[in-house]
């Protein structure tokens, strides 16, 4: 376990009340993240890295996953993508996530953080209601996926857009058709 996931959660599960803390906390969490993603996003890491990284970090972060962790890590991925120039730039894809990515990763590469959230917390899924850490890894592979694919072979992706403002906290509902809201003002 990394250390800044281990105190990560420590201060989550201590100061969730506490929205500076809470801020303060994922800055570091968030640069670890982009680190991951960059990898994540490297035309040399194959798809098996690929899973066992998500994994692995899903696993560590335990309940932290489905709070932020998922929708960090989504977020910085999309933040190494420039938002698609028009809806024929995305093609014609079949899959059951295609339009959530392309809606999440182009709210993010266009410096709209509050509509990416909007975006994470109300996903337009197609699927049988799922576990939350299961739907939140599905979403997070799609907008891997997307952004690979719109990446093409480039290797080391550097960010275009700044890290989340702010701190997020998502409260899980029990609506299949949604994931969540911020508890963030």
């Amino acid at each position: 376990m990394s250390a800044t996931v281990a105190v990560y959660r420590y201060r989550m599960e201590m100061s969730v009340d506490d929205l500076n803390l809470l801020e303060a906390a994922q800055r570091p969490l968030q640069n670890e993240l982009l680190q991951i993603a960059r990898r994540l996003l490297d035309a040399g890491t194959s798809d098996d890295d690929r899973a066992a990284a998500i994994s692995h970090l899903r696993d560590e972060s335990e309940d932290a996953w489905e709070r932020c962790n998922a929708f960090l890590l989504a977020y910085a991925v999309s933040r190494c993508c420039e938002p698609a120039e028009a809806v024929d730039d995305r093609g014609v894809r079949s899959g059951l996530h295609d339009r959530f990515a392309d809606e999440f990763i182009d709210a993010v590469a266009s410096g709209l953080p509050s509509l990416a959230l909007e975006c994470w917390t109300h996903p337009p899924m197609l699927i049988p209601p799922l576990p939350p850490m299961a739907k939140q890894t599905a979403m997070l592979v799609a907008v891997l996926d997307e952004a690979i694919r719109r990446q093409g072979h480039q290797t080391s992706p550097e960010p275009l857009v700044d890290a989340f403002p702010g701190g997020v906290w998502i409260e899980l509902t029990e609506d299949p058709a949604h994931v969540g809201v911020n508890t963030e003002p």
